[in-house]
Order: C-alpha cells, then sequence, then structure tokens
C-alpha cells in the first residue's frame, strides 16, 4: 500500500516533509509508490511517470511540468495540477 494514504492531510503533509528531510541530511535514497501527485511532487527529487505498463519519463518535477517527454505526461501532470487548484479554489469558497 501506499505509505501515506490512510493519514490526514496535515499528518501526511508533516510526514512527507519529515521523510524529505531525514533523506536529505542522512543522504539515502528512497523509492516511494504513489498515486498522489502533490506528494510526489512534494517529497521526490525525481519522479517516474508510468503509462501503460512502461516508463514514460523519470525526470525531476520541474522537468516534467517544463519538459514533459509525451502528450500523455504533459496531460497528466497538468491534469492533476488543475484538481489541485479546483480543490483549493473550493477550499477558499467555504
Amino acid at each position: 500500500g501506499e505509505p501515506f494514504s490512510n493519514l490526514d492531510v496535515d499528518t501526511r503533509e508533516r510526514l512527507a516533509f519529515e521523510l524529505r528531510e531525514i533523506l536529505k541530511r542522512t543522504g539515502h535514497t528512497a523509492i516511494l509508490v504513489t498515486h498522489n501527485q502533490a506528494e510526489a511532487f512534494a517529497i521526490a527529487d525525481r519522479i517516474g511517470v508510468m503509462h501503460e505498463g512502461r516508463l514514460a519519463q523519470w525526470d525531476t518535477p520541474h522537468a516534467l511540468h517544463h519538459r514533459p517527454a509525451s502528450a500523455f505526461v504533459a496531460d497528466f501532470v497538468r491534469r492533476d495540477a488543475l484538481a489541485d487548484e479546483r480543490a483549493r479554489a473550493l477550499m477558499r469558497g467555504r
């Protein structure tokens, strides 16, 4: 399973930040499998985007946004970013 999936948002964000700091401080590498793009972009130095069982792009979060390797990667990254923006807008409207 995904390690942070059953946690509330605040705890998930705090643990993701702490994990990234521990990995940086110790120089260790970790592989995290997640369907949560925001989580991946917050923690990872490099991200692999899978499409139809194959690696579509392995790159930095910045490169995924600004230099997607394919139309699929561009749509995938953009779609999730739009969903996050819609969620933030809904929360502001409360």
